[in-house]
């Protein structure tokens, strides 16, 4: 998507210049060929390409089922959820959609690209939507033809302003920045969440950090050797203080394949820990049937209870069987 954000944007400045545009195209093309050759010989070097691979390529083409792309047509609120901080770049790119194709003085950007643009913004909607998580990261790939779009859209804003006179100048930028206010308000909303959170991290009044810090000295006491372990909820702050690794590359599943995955490398014994939270398991109800809870239970007679570690967010500590210092059962359904 970057290569040909740049490719359009070089086409665009090249046509502007009577230049030849597709020299400009194919070096960058080129430069991302000799980028990609570049990390996937680090990769190899490293030994981590097979894995890589598997991450990248194989585990995505996983959610391009029918049932993944017609579930993703019929959900247009989530999408609708997580364009809202961003709603205001969003109607100025499908303004410029609008001013480019039915304009008349926008000649130097081409109706074609226009619509090409437009297609792709739709086509990532989609493809965000069919991916395993809201994340942020999922909705990247809109950037590009949203900035191209809104550009035009700035421009035609400008060529207007210019032919207005006298009190229509002003009525027109009131009306242009109370929209822009309104629109603004979700990014407000939301960036101003972020930040307080931030803040309250910094200043230590939320103390999750320090729980954190302290479960993780503890763990690198029970777990000298940095080996995997397994928190059996979404609680990533584990590994992050601990400085040890997840079980599985998926630290919570959101498919069936996950799952599959996690509980072989569970079963194989990978994990040295398991961590269990105090109170309701965070299992994955949505991809956990019968047979995947007999495999947890099966998993789970190779562990025995260390200590119970207390806290906001306590935890129920279990190491391998084999370790001396592991002394109580594991509960039959964690």
């Amino acid at each position: 998507m970057v290569v040909t954000a740049v490719s359009l944007v070089l086409l665009v400045a090249g046509t502007a210049g009577r230049r030849r545009w597709i020299v400009a195209v194919l070096w960058a093309w080129t430069a991302f060929i000799i980028g990609l050759v570049g990390i996937v010989g680090v990769l190899a070097l490293r030994g981590t390409l097979a894995e890589a691979w598997d991450a990248v390529f194989l585990f995505n083409t996983r959610y391009s089922g029918a049932d993944a792309w017609l579930w993703a047509l019929r959900d247009w609120g989530r999408a609708l959820d997580a364009i809202e901080p961003i709603q205001f770049a969003v109607w100025l790119a499908l303004l410029g959609v609008l001013v480019v194709v039915f304009g008349r003085r926008m000649g130097r950007f081409p109706r074609l690209l226009a619509v090409s643009l437009l297609i792709w913004f739709l086509i990532e909607v989609i493809l965000a939507l069919v991916g395993p998580s809201r994340s942020c990261r999922y909705w990247q790939g809109i950037w590009p033809p949203v900035i191209l779009l809104a550009a035009a859209a700035f421009r035609y804003f400008q060529l207007a302003f210019r032919h207005l006179r006298g009190g229509y100048r002003a009525g027109f930028a009131v009306t242009v920045i109370t929209l822009g206010v309104l629109l603004l308000a979700p990014t407000w909303r939301h960036y101003t969440y972020g930040l307080s959170a931030s803040y309250l991290e910094y200043t230590g009044q939320n103390r999750e950090r320090d729980h954190l810090r302290a479960l993780a000295a503890r763990l690198r006491e029970l777990v000298p050797d940095v080996q995997p372990i397994y928190v059996l909820n979404y609680d990533s702050g584990v590994y992050v203080y601990s400085g040890l690794p997840c079980v599985s590359r998926f630290t919570y599943p959101r498919s069936h394949e996950q799952v599959g995955e996690i509980l072989r490398e569970l079963e194989e014994g990978r994990a040295a820990a398991i961590l269990v939270p105090d109170g309701p398991t965070n299992l994955p109800s949505d991809y956990m049937n019968d047979e995947a809870m007999a495999r947890v239970d099966a998993v789970a007679s190779q562990y025995d209870l260390v200590e119970r570690f207390p806290g906001p967010a306590a935890y129920d500590i279990y190491l391998k069987r084999s370790d001396p210092r592991a002394s109580q059962t594991w509960p039959a359904n964690p």
